[in-house]
């Protein structure tokens, strides 16, 4: 047995890394703080008018605290950390990756947004070296971390991909976050009429100069952690839950949003002459942002399995579903102010419209994601799904929106009973009955009736597989795999392979490396939902499970 593949000890083993992590992030970001300060001292003090800003002495001494007891304390954690992770295997525990995850995000966000305010200041002509030193020393803190993620001897054997994951999408964030407001600014000067002007300099050109420094550092870290790292071929789980979180949920939700509003400012504008011309320019860029990231990952996601896939357009249906249910309990609520106070006399009110435009493209994108079949349609071109889509991602979506559909009426009819009751026992009350409960009573009408669809759409899907046999729910939706497998590779490789859930438990000593594809072929041979796999090299047995 070799010290890499030892188990890693328990009990107080545990506790003595905990504390040791803690106390090794303590000191790095204290030490950072007081270099970084020191730092500071250095760079000329700013100048306002004719007066420079004096400096004391005692500004130098927390920063040379922080320098001078952090920095030596935390070299000797770290010195005991480095012998730590080979003589007691603490690679293989849970707990140096998660300390690598919180220390690569966490330098690497204040890195990025020290630098890059610094530089975008400078492109705007105010700029300050103020965060310099700050950004500069955070940077060399995640290149360190960023180096333990990849160094041989310190590489965790567990949540590999985390960090890099969270890098990617901190980056993307970055990028289209920054990008929207560049494009705002943009598209409003060009919308609302001449730029505005202060001190010689128009505000929009400023907006757009700095959202396109934010925008651009944010790609480059975006570029850097999804291809040069490899974030975007990898298979392992936590890669592909953030695609679909970002192809199924964050660019649908920017794209409908940005379709919602521009919409309504449109029904708005040509029907009540209402100034909501402000809120177009945001509309049109959440729309450009949201379709972009769309299409970019589209491709991304026809590459990857079959589950990946299932689940990016369940996400996406959610969305739109929300979108939809919203839209229509505003739209209930619209109709019945008309009961209680007269609409805008130029036409239909801006909540109406508010509610049609949500119903509209949410409906309209919800059919093209979801596209219902229609309950208990079992045609050719609208199969029943198989057992593993069905006790995966269909069956658990059903659930899931019924029940939260259902919890959200439930909380609404209390709310209505309260308004009831409150109108009816008490003597002084305000406005009328149907102006109080219009609101809840929109938003309960929509939840009922998703709630009502889903639980019959439910009800049709388990109907037509016990219906079709035992041989409709043959495929294995799970796996306890028992092997070595100190990287989870062989994990990784099954699960993408069968599109099944993967459990895996490690063995105490290392075995020869199991091909995957002779895994998943004497799994294909075996007919049950859940079976153990131990894998010992060239030598796999199956054994099914009862549920």
């Amino acid at each position: 047995m070799t010290a890499d593949f030892a188990p890693a000890p328990g009990g107080v083993h545990t506790l003595r890394r905990v504390i040791a992590y803690s106390l090794l992030a303590l000191f790095v970001s204290l030490a950072a703080v007081g270099v970084s300060g020191l730092i500071d001292e250095l760079i000329p003090a700013p100048v306002f008018g004719d007066r420079e800003i004096a400096r004391s002495n005692t500004t130098l001494a927390q920063p040379l605290a922080f320098t001078l007891i952090a920095g030596p304390f935390g070299a000797l954690v770290f010195w005991l950390v480095r012998r730590w992770l080979t003589s007691f295997n603490d690679r293989s525990s849970v707990l140096w990756p998660v300390y690598l995850i919180g220390m690569h995000t966490a330098s690497l966000m204040v890195a990025a947004f020290a630098l890059l305010g610094v530089a975008a200041s400078a492109v705007r002509g105010d700029g300050h070296l103020a965060q310099l030193s700050t950004g500069v020393v955070w940077l060399c803190v995640w290149y360190w971390h960023r180096w333990l993620l990849r160094s041989a001897s310190t590489s965790p054997f567990l949540l590999p991909d985390v960090t890099t994951v969270i890098a990617a999408l901190f980056g993307l964030a970055v990028a289209v976050s920054s990008g929207i407001e560049g494009l705002t600014a943009l598209i409003d000067a060009a919308i609302v009429g001449p730029p505005v002007t202060i001190v010689g300099e128009t505000v929009w050109v400023s907006q757009l100069s700095s959202s396109a420094v934010w925008c651009a550092g944010g790609g480059v870290l975006w570029w850097l952690h999804w291809f040069a790292d490899g974030v975007r071929l990898s298979t392992r789980g936590f890669a592909r839950f953030a695609l679909v979180v970002v192809a199924g949920f964050a660019s649908v939700a920017i794209a409908l949003g940005g379709l919602t509003t521009a919409l309504y400012v449109g029904l708005a504008t040509l029907a009540t002459n209402s100034d909501v011309l402000d809120e177009l320019a945001r509309a049109i860029a959440n729309l450009a942002a949201g379709a972009a990231l769309w299409a970019y990952y589209r491709t991304v996601v026809r590459e990857a399995s079959d589950g990946v896939r299932e689940a990016v357009r369940i996400v996406s249906s959610g969305v739109s579903l929300v979108f939809a249910a919203s839209g229509l309990g505003v739209v209930v609520n619209a109709l019945l102010s008309s009961f209680t106070e007269p609409l805008v006399s130029s036409g239909p009110s801006l909540l109406l419209f508010g509610g049609l435009s949500a119903l509209v493209v949410g409906g309209v994108a919800w059919w093209a994601f979801w596209r219902p079949r229609g309950i208990g349609a079992t045609d050719h071109d609208s199969p029943v799904p198989d057992a593993a889509t069905s006790a995966g991602g269909r069956r658990i979506y059903l659930v899931v929106v019924f029940g939260v559909s259902t919890l959200i009426a439930v909380i609404t009819l209390l709310v209505i009973a309260y308004e009831v009751f409150t109108f009816l026992l008490s003597s002084f009350s305000t406005g009328s009955l149907i102006d109080n409960i219009r609101a809840p009573l929109g938003l309960l009408t929509a939840t009922l009736l998703v709630a009502a669809y889903h639980f019959a759409l439910w009800r049709s899907d388990r109907a037509a597989t016990v219906a079709a046999g035992p041989e409709a729910s043959s495929g294995v939706a799970r796996i306890t795999l028992v092997a070595s497998d100190p990287r989870g590779e062989l994990r990784a490789e099954l699960a993408r392979a069968t599109g099944a859930s993967v459990t895996l438990l490690r063995t105490a000593e290392p075995t020869e490396p199991t091909d995957a594809t002779m895994v998943a072929a004497a799994i294909a041979a075996v007919s049950a939902q859940h079976v153990l796999v131990v894998a010992r090299g060239a030598q796999v047995e199956v054994i099914p499970l009862a549920e």
